[in-house]
């Protein structure tokens, strides 16, 4: 038995290729590592920066370090298991070489170990940019000793194989029940229903709360009653504590609990596979999907609702949303993001100031409010992006060739990519944007004002989701989940953090203009004018970004 797995030696390989054999192409790789590194330490060093920051409570006893610990990693945990599930759907289902694979001499074994790595290294990058540079920081901080160094990663690998385990089994266990093809649909239709459920159980009234009287308890009661729930993350973050405290027996306990639970999840993945694996494969290759559109009719109704778009574009925007419809994994994000908006808006709500505060303080509360809405809103629609728009150039696969030969410019292609993208992305980030700024009881030039930026703010990230997927394209993907886990993502999240920080500037200046000197310009109608300049001056940041984004892109294309 070889270390490696035989099925993953050729992805190993390929990625030797990339990064050896490429020429001047491989430059641009590094860079990207470079920025995925880069990412790494400014996470190391904001986490050390957040513990300093909290020392005083944490030598209080105020604040209990176990408890974010726990949070953070339980988070971790779950996006994990999330998206492994997802890339284990396709690995075993939707991969463009399993009719190969099966037909060849390979044990049912082997076969599950290659996919399984496949999905770890796939999906164990958050492990390494989020979760190891915090425990790292958290080590020094607390000048833990060399056993900590070496036990916490061993712990962290075997969480991120219970994770993955979990996810393949997941994944497994969903195709044996409900064919893949069919269950996008299904899928589709039980979060509508659920979607509809969760609209009719919030209070209408709720949305539009004024601020009112709160305290900090009941958030605080929160976090203890996360942090002391069953949850794989709070075991994780204990048995960590336990190695910083030097109780190495209590954290042997943990390391021989996750290794069983490990072999228990894999036992379990060879049982189901063995029983229903090879059934569910041929009945999803002998099925087809229950809701099908073909391509004339979804060129009709391209005409029908794109009706003033030029041909050639709306041809490319017809078939872009054909390449999103057919893949399943992408229902399924979808799905999980959508939800993420309805969570975070719904306890957006809870944000409240504090009692007995006069109008200026309560002003001041509200801007800060605002932009921290403008700011979390942003990174949910960059989640949206990295997994959709950013993929959208490598989603054309091996059939690029088709796009090189057509009477159209790659520029033309791109911007083809952004119009169809930019209205469902502006739609979900205006509706964010809007819905928390009413959550807080904002002005209603503030609400629209923020709305307006949502969608101003969605123009930009897509144009730089589209023009970052070109200049890290890469066509030769087994299944789609691949193509949003490569070097060229982690640059797209680090550079749409920096865009963050460029917007901000003259949205936090609009509208603390607006809130504290409305009357600054000598016009009756100048907190109006305060607010429309800031939003101009946010759409020709915008429009610049997606611009050199869209031209690098291009450029990158015509070389291939």
């Amino acid at each position: 038995m070889t270390i490696i797995p035989l099925l993953l030696r050729p992805s190993l390989l390929a990625l030797k290729n990339r990064y050896v054999w490429r020429g001047t192409r491989s430059l641009r790789e590094f860079i990207g590592l470079f920025a995925s590194a880069s990412m790494v330490v400014a996470m190391y060093l904001s986490t050390y920066a957040a513990l300093e920051a909290s020392s005083q409570l944490i030598e209080s006893g105020a604040l209990d370090p176990f408890m974010p610990l726990s949070l953070l990693l339980t988070s971790l945990f779950i996006m994990l298991v999330l998206s492994a599930a997802i890339a284990g759907l396709g690995s075993l289902f939707l991969a463009k070489d399993l009719d190969l694979i099966l037909a060849s001499p390979v044990s049912l074994g082997r076969f599950l170990r290659g996919r399984c790595s496949e999905v770890a290294l796939s999906t164990g990058w958050m492990v390494c940019v989020f979760g190891m540079p915090s425990l790292l920081a958290f080590g020094s901080f607390f000048d833990c000793g060399a056993a900590f160094f070496i036990m916490a990663p061993i712990l962290s690998a075997l969480a991120v194989c219970i994770a993955v385990l979990a996810g393949v089994l997941a994944a497994l266990s969903f195709g044996a029940i409900i064919s893949p093809r069919r269950g996008r649909t299904i899928l589709l239709l039980l979060f509508m229903v659920s979607l509809l459920l969760f609209f009719c159980s919030l209070n209408s009234a709720s949305v539009a709360t004024k601020l009112s009287s709160t305290s900090l308890a009941p958030h605080l009661e929160l976090l203890r009653a996360a942090s002391q729930s069953w949850t794989p993350g709070r075991f994780w973050a204990r048995a960590i504590l336990d190695i910083r405290n030097g109780s190495f027996a209590a954290a042997g306990l943990a390391l021989l609990a996750a290794c069983t639970a490990a072999a228990a999840l894999w036992a379990a993945l060879w049982l189901v596979a063995s029983r229903a694996y090879f059934a569910a494969y041929t009945r999803l290759r002998n099925e087809g999907d229950l809701l099908k559109l073909n391509s004339r009719a979804s060129q009709t109704a391209a005409r029908l609702l794109l009706p003033f778009v030029r041909v050639d574009r709306r041809a490319l925007i017809a078939k872009e949303f054909k390449l999103f419809a057919r893949d399943l994994s992408h229902t399924i994000q979808l799905a999980m993001l959508l939800a993420i908006c309805f969570i975070y808006l719904y306890n957006f709500q809870t944000l409240e100031g504090p009692t007995s505060m006069a109008e200026e303080v309560r002003v001041l509360w509200q801007l800060l409010l605002l932009l921290v809405n403008a700011a979390l809103s942003f990174l949910v629609v960059t989640c949206i992006c990295s997994r959709f728009v950013f993929p959208s150039v490598s989603m054309e696969g091996t059939s690029f060739w088709i796009l090189q030969s057509a009477p159209v410019s790659m520029r033309n292609i791109l911007r083809a990519k952004v119009a169809g993208w930019f209205l469902p992305v502006a739609s979900i980030s205006g509706v964010i944007f809007m819905s928390g700024a009413m959550a807080i009881g904002a002005d209603e030039p503030l609400v629209l004002a923020s709305c307006a930026a949502g969608v101003i703010l969605a123009y930009g990230l897509v144009g730089l989701g589209v023009g970052l997927g070109a200049l890290f394209a890469h066509f030769e993907w087994e299944y789609a989940s691949q193509v949003s886990t490569n070097v060229g993502s982690f640059l797209f999240m680090g550079l749409s953090v920096l865009f963050l920080v460029v917007s901000l500037v003259p949205i936090a200046l609009s509208f603390g203009a607006y809130a504290l000197a409305p009357n600054i310009l000598p016009f009756s109608d100048s907190p109006t004018l305060i607010l429309v300049g800031g939003l101009v001056v946010l759409a020709i940041i915008n429009y610049a970004c997606a611009a050199t984004a869209l031209s690098v892109g291009s450029r990158s294309l015509k070389a291939r």
